[in-house]
C-alpha cells in the first residue's frame, strides 16, 4: 500500500512525526509521487497533555458530581427514613403509645418496615386497651364479691340477732300473764322476727 508514519529529525532540528501517502494516477499501481506531512512532536505531545487533563478534570468531577448526587438521593430515600424510624421507636420505648412513623410505605424496604412498626405499634395499643379493660372489670368483680361477702356477714349477723328475738320471743310466751294486749305485741314479735329471718 505504501503508506505510513515515521518518527524523524527535520533539517531545523525539530522532532517530527511525519504522514506520508502515495499518490496514483487513474489505473498506474506505481505512484507518481509521495505527499509528506508532518507535526511537530513536542507541539504534539503539548496538545495530547492538554486533552488529558481536561478529560481527567472533566472526570474528576463527573465523579465528585455523581458521588454528591447519590449521598443526596441515599440521604433522602435511606438515611432519612430509617432515622425518623429510630426517633419514633426511642419514643415509643420510652413510653410514649400514640407514635407513628409518617413514612410513605411504598417506599421500598424502609416502606415496609415502617408499615410493620406502625402496625406494631397499633396492635400493642390495642392490647393495652383490652388489657385495661380485663384489669376494670377484675376490679369491679373484686368489688362485687367484697360487697357479697359484707352482705353475707350483715345478714348472718342480722340473723344471730333474730335468732335470739325469736328464742327469747318463745321463752317469753310462758312468761306472759293472761293479758290480750301483751299477747297481741308478743305474737306481733314472733311473726315480725319470722319475716325477717
Amino acid at each position: 500500500d505504501g503508506k505510513g508514519n515515521l518518527y524523524a529529525q527535520t533539517s531545523d532540528g525539530k522532532k517530527r512525526i511525519i504522514s506520508f501517502e502515495p499518490l496514483r494516477l487513474d489505473g498506474n499501481k506505481t505512484p507518481y509521487m509521495y505527499m509528506f506531512m508532518g507535526i511537530d512532536s513536542e507541539q504534539l505531545q503539548t496538545q495530547s497533555n492538554s486533552i488529558l487533563n481536561r478529560l481527567i478534570t472533566t472526570s474528576v468531577i463527573s465523579l465528585f458530581l455523581s458521588l454528591l448526587i447519590a449521598w443526596y438521593l441515599g440521604s433522602r430515600s435511606m438515611i432519612q427514613p430509617i432515622d425518623r424510624l429510630s426517633l419514633v421507636a426511642k419514643k415509643f420505648s420510652q413510653g410514649d403509645r400514640n407514635v407513628a412513623s409518617n413514612i410513605d410505605y411504598s417506599d421500598g424496604e424502609v416502606g415496609g418496615l415502617a408499615q410493620t412498626f406502625d402496625d406494631m405499634v397499633k396492635i400493642i395499643h390495642q392490647r393495652e386497651e383490652e388489657k385495661n379493660k380485663l384489669v376494670d372489670q377484675l376490679n369491679q368483680s373484686q368489688k362485687m364479691d367484697a360487697i357479697g361477702q359484707l352482705a353475707g356477714g350483715i345478714a348472718h349477723d342480722f340473723n344471730n340477732m333474730l335468732s335470739g328475738i325469736l328464742g327469747a320471743g318463745q321463752m317469753l310466751s310462758s312468761h306472759l300473764p293472761d293479758n290480750p294486749k301483751a299477747k297481741k305485741f308478743h305474737t306481733l314479735i314472733i311473726q315480725s322476727a319470722t319475716r325477717a329471718a
